[in-house]
C-alpha cells in the first residue's frame, strides 16, 4: 500500500473479510479479486451498472459557458459595488 500523504510505503496482509479480497478455495489462502471481480459487472442484481453514453462539448458550449461565467462575475461585482455604497 502507498500512502501518498506520507510518502510511506507499506506491506500488509491481504484480509479474507476485506472488499477487495476473495478465497482461493484453501483454508486461509485469499488473493486480490482481480478488476472484473472486483467491479462485479455481471451481478447486476446487486449493482446495476448501465452505460450512460458520451457527452460532446462543442465549442459553441464551451463559449457559452465562459459567457455564463463573466455574465455572473460582472453581477456579483455590482451586487458587492451597491452593498459597500449602501454600507458606507
Amino acid at each position: 500500500m502507498f500512502d501518498k500523504f506520507s510518502g510511506e510505503c507499506y506491506v500488509i496482509p491481504i484480509m479474507a473479510d476485506e472488499f477487495d479480497s476473495s478465497p482461493m478455495g484453501k483454508r486461509f489462502a485469499v488473493r486480490m479479486r482481480t478488476p472484473k471481480e472486483f467491479f462485479d459487472f455481471d451481478s447486476t442484481d446487486k449493482y446495476p451498472y448501465q452505460y450512460m453514453g458520451e457527452v460532446c462539448i462543442t465549442t459553441m458550449t464551451v463559449i457559452i459557458i465562459i459567457i455564463i461565467i463573466i455574465i455572473m462575475i460582472i453581477i456579483i461585482i455590482i451586487v458587492i459595488t451597491i452593498i459597500v455604497m449602501v454600507v458606507y
